[in-house]
């Protein structure tokens, strides 16, 4: 038979914001969209981006977008050949989303406010220059998922990147760590679950944690 996916599509063009006296005017670009779909994906599950090739895409402003591990659509400022042969005077920036696959996925729900006081960490690793950031991403939410001493990391985001003048093997990522339980976190129980967080993501990446 005929196979009729549903496809949800977008298309970003011109200024980013209205003109104002606040800020300067700008594009929209890659990232205002990125910013878009993950709204749009809120409360449905793990987004990774992954660097694609599309005959359509600039090959280096663009990505594959995976909802909990499976092809949600893709995300892309469009290829200097189109912008160039429709005339245009900027890149417009696109996505095209499979609406069956965000359907499917289960409404978020209200949950009270916890009113324990979340605890915050940073870890910094050396990371191999061939180990992504979604890799690393990728390795700590394993974590989480499957250990059960690391289920009380509620948030993890990278805050700083760095790489050494001259060093083309490595480079620096750190990452905050929000830490939460419906109960007071002891200091146990907030070392145990970073050190098991070190050392999946070390094992799995080739990463060494930084003094």
């Amino acid at each position: 038979g005929v196979h009729q996916p549903t496809r949800l599509g977008g298309l970003a063009y011109g200024s980013a914001l209205p003109l104002q006296w606040g800020q300067s005017e700008r594009r929209v670009d890659f990232y205002d969209i990125k910013g878009d779909v993950q709204a749009l994906c809120l409360g449905a599950g793990d987004l990774q981006w992954l660097p694609c090739a599309h005959p359509a895409l600039h090959p280096g402003r663009s990505a594959h977008v995976l909802l909990n591990g499976q092809f949600l659509g893709v995300v892309g400022e469009l290829h200097p050949q189109w912008v160039q042969s429709y005339s245009l005077q900027s890149a417009p920036i696109v996505f095209e989303l499979d609406a069956t696959l965000l359907q499917a996925q289960r409404t978020p729900e209200f949950s009270p406010i916890n009113r324990v006081p979340a605890v915050q960490r940073d870890l910094a690793f050396q990371v191999p220059m061939a180990i992504s950031y979604a890799q690393m991403q990728q390795a700590a939410q394993a974590a989480i998922q499957n250990q059960a001493v690391c289920g009380i990391i509620q948030q993890i985001h990278l805050f700083d990147l760095f790489t050494p003048a001259g060093d083309l093997s490595s480079r620096s990522m750190a990452f905050r760590l929000q830490l939460q339980d419906v109960q007071t976190l002891t200091d146990e129980r907030v070392d145990a679950a970073c050190q098991a967080l070190v050392a999946a993501v070390t094992q799995q990446t080739g990463a060494q944690l930084r003094a």
